[in-house]
């Protein structure tokens, strides 16, 4: 599990530094209207994704790790094979739907046309995503993370590379073109790592790792498919939840602002103090809690395949310490140094009142993420999606009463927030208990 965690934190601190890279230089390239319309886009795209893709990682993952804890290697191939053939209508349907359909959406819900050019752009990275959906589940569930964490530096490389290369070159006359440029720079990124992907499946075939799969026993595809269906639709679900979720919060925290007594223009740099400094600041932690959660759904789930209830408990275990280990200490470093974080991040040491409110949620805001991983890991998605639910109930309440509140306003943002996060956490892991302690 360390070793796992290791090479994929590795990934995502080179990830971080290419996406710093990536963000530099399209914000030179493009300009903030350029990039505003990017960004308008991107959430329409991840929309028509989360659906394509039906949030298949999670299931094959869970179901290729119960094949290989059973010794059926050729089953754990039809896991995959089934899981491809799942994913390609859906992704082909979601491609020819934005394609067809790009310009009336940006007039409907943007009314500006420009948008229309970006997501024409992000529809072919549909297909390759949805593909690389199924290997991403099936490496994790052979718990390879090598090939996952390769896929990712090579996909944020090559968006890189793109922005300096094909954006840089644009001539002034051609600059209307710029935003579109840019999306395809995501769309390129995401065939990239498609071909990385599968050229370490390719290679891990060539080795033996990987055995060829055995003719289906009759009616063993529908069962697989209905399988994977299963575990797969509350992950989507949750999914849209947090796309839900950040629309909510783009509405919801400026209009209660306002309420509270703040101008347009106060409360809309408030929002992005809060949305736009603060959080990201608290949740730079998941550089390591995030991989740890991809790392624990092929281990618990091995583990559960082979009745092994004590090898759950201790990976349990392991995931909660690591888990409040650093919250604990995002939390010491929020609390003690706010000020100075927010300087040398942003310039901003004005955001430090924010960080102190979230420092005290800190220890407490990473348990869902490790904990629904292990739900998934025990084949419990709907689980965690019903506690997604319920903390994003929580989480508007808290937000229409304490961001509205005079006096209170940007700080009772940041503690509904929080306090929604740490409610999902405590609630995911009650249910964790609740399901360890059921007798057998």
């Amino acid at each position: 599990m360390l070793q796992a965690t290791l090479v994929l934190a590795s990934a995502s601190s080179v990830n971080r530094l290419l996406g710093f890279a990536y963000r530099v230089g399209l914000a030179r390239a493009v300009g903030a209207e350029g990039l505003g319309l990017v960004q308008r886009a991107f959430p329409v795209y991840l929309a028509f994704l989360t659906v394509a893709t039906l949030g298949l990682a999670t299931g094959t993952a869970k179901l290729v790790a119960d094949r290989l804890a059973q010794g059926d290697r050729a089953g754990a191939e039809r896991v995959r094979e089934t899981a491809t053939w799942l994913v390609l209508p859906p992704v082909l349907l979601a491609t020819a739907a934005l394609l067809a359909f790009a310009s009336p959406l940006s007039r409907a819900l943007f009314g500006d046309a420009r948008v229309a050019g970006p997501l024409l752009a992000l529809a072919p990275a549909l297909a390759a995503s949805g593909l690389s959906t199924v290997l991403r589940g099936y490496f994790q569930g052979r718990e390879r993370m090598t090939p996952i964490a390769s896929g990712q530096v090579a996909e944020q490389a090559a968006r890189v590379l793109c922005v300096y290369l094909l954006l840089g070159p644009v001539r002034p006359q051609d600059e209307a073109w710029l935003p579109t440029l840019a999306a395809l720079c995501t769309t390129v990124g995401e065939w990239v790592g498609l071909g990385a992907l599968a050229a370490s499946f390719r290679r891990g075939r060539g080795r033996g790792l990987a055995s060829p799969a055995a003719a289906p026993r009759p009616g063993e595809t529908r069962v697989l498919a209905a399988d994977l269906l299963g575990l797969s639709w509350p992950v989507a679900l949750a999914h849209l939840v947090g796309s839900l979720n950040a629309t909510i919060d783009a509405w919801l925290i400026p209009a209660r602002l306002m309420a509270s007594g703040l101008s347009v223009a106060a409360a809309t740099a408030a929002f992005g103090q809060l949305v736009g400094m603060a959080l990201p600041v608290v949740f730079l932690a998941t550089v390591v809690v995030h991989p740890l959660a991809n790392t624990l759904v092929p281990e618990i789930a091995e583990a559960a395949a082979l009745g092994r209830r004590r090898a759950l408990r201790r990976r349990a275990a392991l995931a909660l310490a690591a888990t409040l280990a650093v919250g604990l200490l995002t939390s010491a470093a929020l609390a003690l140094f706010p000020a100075a974080l927010g300087r040398a991040l942003y310039g901003a040491p004005e955001i430090a009142p924010l960080l102190r409110v979230l420092a005290f949620a800190a220890p407490l805001m990473y348990l869902h993420q490790t904990g629904a991983s292990i739900l998934s890991g025990l084949g419990r998605t709907f689980d965690a999606m019903a506690i997604g639910l319920v903390a994003t109930s929580l989480r508007v309440a808290l937000l229409w009463l304490l961001a509205g509140l005079p006096g209170l306003g940007l700080p009772g943002a940041a503690a509904a927030i929080g306090a929604a996060h740490v409610a999902a956490g405590l609630l995911t892991w009650a249910r964790i208990l609740a399901l360890f302690a059921a007798p057998r």
